[in-house]
């Protein structure tokens, strides 16, 4: 199935009325490196055939244990240039309540593999306002994070929505003003470490910031491949 559904995506790639330059490339909204890296490959590979993707600043999302050092030599080889890593907490009972198939050790195993392959350019993601988290955890996490310098970082509060596994649970989330009090002291510690607030959710080290953000805030216009994919 899964080839099938590789073979149907290189196709409408191909058949894009559009085939100018582009300036950036991403590979995300949720976890592309699930699918065997050949097929991630081949879906770079068309991209790169029917677009102009010189100098583009090419990211690939991904998720701990879901890739190895020989996947991101694979994907630097291929040419992309920028990876967004979903490590979320640096508390193994977070992860383990957002379901999640990795630990810290794991993420930082994948994190090293990154830089091991040539990676630069890392964003992290992570997300606070979880389950029974206090502002402690919260910038335990944080503080975990900006010891290894990451270029990007960002950091998005739980939003739990209606039809998600997480709707019919019986959570203690933490309440506004703790909500606040994790946001604001993100912006001051992430600030304090050299990281520029430059949109709602992203932190970026001088001139890391990722143009495919950006380009949204912007409302500049974007293509979109793929199932449930929108394009502007």
């Amino acid at each position: 199935m899964e080839d099938e559904y590789i073979d149907a995506l290189v196709k409408e790639i191909e058949n894009s009325t559009y085939n100018d330059k582009v300036d950036t490339v991403f590979f995300g909204g949720g976890t592309p490196t699930a699918v065997k890296i050949s097929n991630l490959i081949r879906v770079i590979d068309a991209v790169k055939a029917k677009f102009d993707t010189e100098g583009a600043e090419f990211t690939v999302e991904c998720n701990p244990a879901t890739i190895d050092y020989d996947g991101f030599v694979d994907l630097k080889n291929a040419g992309v240039n920028r990876i967004s890593i979903g490590l979320q907490s640096a508390n193994d009972d977070e992860l383990k309540f957002l379901g999640r198939i990795h630990t810290f050790d794991v993420f930082l195993k994948t994190y090293e593999d990154a830089k091991k392959a040539g990676f630069e350019n890392i964003n992290i993601d992570l997300m606070f306002s979880l389950h029974q988290q206090t502002l402690e955890k919260w910038l335990y996490t944080l503080n975990k994070v900006v010891d290894l310098k990451p270029a990007h970082i960002s950091a998005y509060s739980l939003i739990v929505e209606e039809g998600t596994p997480f709707y019919n649970l019986e959570l203690e989330l933490p309440d506004e003003e703790t909500d606040r009090a994790m946001y604001y002291g993100a912006v001051d510690l992430l600030k304090s470490k050299g990281y520029e607030h430059y949109e709602i959710s992203n932190f970026a080290l001088n001139g890391m910031e990722c143009k495919h953000n950006i380009k949204y805030w912007k409302r500049d216009n974007y293509l979109g491949f793929g199932c449930g994919a929108s394009g502007m």
